[in-house]
């Protein structure tokens, strides 16, 4: 037998080998979370006093990763002061409450939330 035959009965088995192997065909995608945490409620009180604590109470659901923080803003009705709050910890429900104190010298009037940042566990705002 020529060493070429011998090559091409190798190859021949080692198909034959091969192809005997259940190989897996099924693919797999990756499921990314692409999608922002949604508000379902906010809660804050109808009238706030100069000096006194409020909280305001978010209610929030994200699809995949879960939220990281939640992250709000509210400014006085000039727009010369603000302050921030940031809040890590979600009860089990989804809910956040961010304590507020607008303090003795803050603007009097209707201050307004202006800003509201839920951010989820994969980054998404």
């Amino acid at each position: 037998m020529g060493k070429f035959k011998r090559i091409q009965i190798q190859v021949l088995a080692l198909v034959l080998i091969l192809s005997s192997i259940p190989w897996s065909t099924t693919e797999s995608i990756a499921q990314g979370d692409i999608e922002a945490p949604t508000i379902n409620k906010i809660t804050y009180p109808e009238k706030i006093t100069v000096g006194d604590p409020f909280q305001i109470k978010i209610n929030a659901t994200d699809d995949i990763s879960g939220i990281k923080l939640a992250y709000v803003v509210i400014t006085s009705p000039s727009g010369k002061q603000r302050l921030t709050k940031i809040d890590y910890s979600a009860d089990s429900d989804g809910n956040y409450e961010l304590l507020f104190d607008l303090g003795e010298y803050a603007e009097e009037g209707y201050w307004k939330i202006t800003r509201i940042d839920l951010d989820d566990n994969a980054g998404n705002v």
